[in-house]
């Protein structure tokens, strides 16, 4: 780093003190201040009626006073706007839902996605990426409460390497040209402390924990702390990995306007006896101002530092481990979010120092509901160093037409590009457009749901995702395709058993790499809580799914090449999984059972890597308030 690029970098932090300054500085009516969020409901024990009926109340001794519990005073929420579901492509997971969920990574979520295909390069630890209608490397954002994780020396971020013991809400907006994953971070609701221990053993011969502590009141504001650790021997017990990481927030905040830091750290271990053998810390740290000068009108701007520092392990007898690369990236950004009962605006404005990342990304979201009908859009400009500027759209709408029905239509197209690392490779920006119309309906009072939708997709070309498993890859010409999809669920035993399936299937096979020409989904599920009490609730799913013959991977092959080989084809396979909630009270045990049909037949998401035998996760996860 030279003195006059860390001489710039300090002029970026001091020029957005006044900025965070001004916006802390302004002077909303009290009444404006936004209104706390509607705490989750707890699970409690009810009395017992007999012993209730038959004793009587305590008196509470003389000269003792009840001391309230001091209110939470929340740090301001910027708004979200709806999720509409299938319709809009758009899907959701709240606190409750995590909590009945046992991914183990967020690519075990996104598999439920219709027109997702998820791959992993092993057993846990091992690289995983996720493309949506075979969108890549310049598809793909990870946003964390308005953070972008960008990807230090790749083209993807792995998500084998995204913890998820602080997440409180995920929510997936699945556009034909992009793939967005926008989390929320967990934060005190109510005024007493919350614990949530989770703890599973899995196989291949794996363990895991994660631990969060949130607390209302720390040095005049809600603290935040979370620790997640996953261990294992991997395929075969052959490739010994690990994943330890920690994340805290603070936040300072009288309910109106904030203060708050964030801090992330995470460090991946792969054994010298693990494919791409590596020890990489990352840490992320964050500093935002937010002020809400309305009930739905609410701003921030935050400055972020991601640095990232590799190292090999050290030869047999040396004690030293070598460092490979200790990189950084500073991202100044700010955010405004307007909502009301009809529209919800949202705009975005980012300056990242790194070369091979966008300069400067500006970007503004809307999206209106009027009666019956509901549209929406987004536009993203970013111009980068020495290669011009991308540009990026997608709009959307929905219309009502007779009770429980719509029709629905989604458009998109423009540029994006890749980050690159290598500094013999250029940065290639790839054009992409598409459209996908449909219609959706809900039957016998909400008992059954369905939606089907043509869509179409046209690209110039396709470039890996730069992870270890496809990062000798090169850019790929794609052209055109079109393909029909379909979502139904239908309730069989109202609060018991439901039927709920998914199918995607490419009419005019693009024979895309990452993008299978079929894939469908099947799952029987149950969820019942059979106490009046509400203390007991059992959740089980049994699904069967085909994921088709992906060709096309690049893995083999270089730019060097003057005639690549053919690429390898990964052949289809189906897939039989199960899973387990019981819940009691604050006490929920689990089992997630992927692939019951075991060492049958050798399932592959990538070439040459099969993942051999079930993997399996069983444990509990332990609420405890106070």
């Amino acid at each position: 780093m030279t003195p006059d690029s860390r001489g710039s970098r300090r002029r970026l932090w001091l020029a957005a003190l006044p900025l965070s300054a001004t916006l802390l500085a302004g002077l909303p009516v009290e009444s404006w201040g936004q209104v706390p969020p509607v705490p989750p409901v707890r699970d409690t024990i009810r009395a017992d009626t007999l012993v209730a009926d038959t004793l009587p109340l305590e008196e509470p001794q003389s000269g003792m006073d009840t001391v309230p519990a001091r209110p939470v005073v929340p740090y301001p929420l910027m708004p979200a706007g709806p999720a509409a579901g299938f319709a809009a492509g758009e899907w959701v997971w709240d606190r409750d839902a995590l909590l009945r969920e046992a991914p183990t990574s967020l690519a075990d979520l996104l598999d439920r996605i219709p027109g997702v295909t998820t791959f992993r390069a092993g057993t846990f630890v091992q690289p995983e990426a996720a493309a949506a209608f075979g969108g890549t490397a310049t598809r793909t954002e990870i946003e964390v409460d308005g953070y972008i994780l960008d990807p230090v020396d790749a083209g993807t971020f792995d998500l084998a390497q995204l913890p998820l013991a602080h997440i409180r809400e995920v929510r997936v907006q699945r556009r034909l040209g992009l793939l967005r994953i926008r989390i929320l971070t967990d934060y005190a609701t109510e005024p007493e402390p919350y614990t949530r221990v989770e703890a599973g053993i899995g196989q291949p011969a794996a363990n895991m924990f994660r631990g969060v502590v949130l607390a209302p009141h720390v040095l005049f504001g809600p603290f935040a702390l979370a620790v997640e650790r996953l261990d294992t021997d991997g395929a075969g017990r052959r490739e010994p990995s690990s994943l330890f990481s920690g994340w805290a927030k603070w936040a300072w905040t009288d309910g109106v306007r904030g203060l708050q830091l964030d801090f992330m750290q995470a460090t991946l271990e792969r054994e010298p006896e693990s494919p791409w053998p590596l020890h990489r810390t990352r840490r992320d740290m964050v500093v935002r101002a937010r002020n809400a000068f309305s009930p739905g009108l609410v701003a921030e701007v935050y400055a972020g530092r991601t640095t990232v520092a590799d190292s090999l392990f050290p030869p047999p007898g040396d004690t030293i481990s070598p460092r490979l690369d200790d990189t950084g990236i500073t991202q100044l950004g700010a955010r405004l979010a307007f909502s009301t009962g009809l529209a919800t605006i949202r705009g975005s404005v980012r300056y990242r120092d790194a070369a091979s990342l966008p300069r400067v990304e500006a970007g503004v979201e809307a999206d209106v509901q009027f009666g019956v009908a509901r549209a929406g859009g987004e536009f993203v400009h970013a111009t980068w160093d020495g290669t011009g500027a991308t540009s990026y759209f997608a709009a959307h709408g929905e219309l009502g037409l007779l009770p429980g029905t719509s029709i629905f239509a989604e458009l998109t197209g423009g540029s994006r590009a890749a980050p690159h690392w290598r500094a013999d490779e250029r940065r290639i920006a790839t054009e992409r457009n598409g459209w996908r119309a449909g219609a959706s309906a809900a039957l016998f009072n909400g008992r059954a749901t369905a939606g089907a939708a043509a869509f179409g997709v046209s690209q110039d070309m396709s470039w890996p995702f730069g992870l270890p498993f496809d990062s000798a890859g090169y850019p790929m010409a794609v052209g055109d395709g079109r393909g029909l999809e379909a979502f139904g669920r239908l309730v069989v035993v109202p609060g018991w058993l439901a039927l709920e399936s998914s199918i995607v299937e490419w009419t005019d096979a693009p024979g895309w790499a990452y993008t299978p020409a079929r894939s469908w989904r099947t799952a029987l599920e149950t969820h019942l809580v059979p106490l009046p009490s509400g203390n007991l609730e059992i959740l089980g799913r049994m699904e069967a799914g085909l994921r088709g013959a992906v060709g096309g991977f690049p893995s083999i092959a270089t730019a060097d090449d003057d005639e690549p080989p053919p690429a390898p084809v990964v052949p289809s396979a189906w897939r039989v999984n199960g899973y387990l909630h019981i819940r009691v009270i604050d006490v929920r045990m689990f089992l997630r059972w992927e692939d019951l049909l075991g060492n049958r037949y050798e399932v592959l998401d990538l070439p040459g890597r099969p993942l051999r035998g079930p993997r399996i996760f069983y444990g509990v996860k332990w609420v405890l308030w106070n």
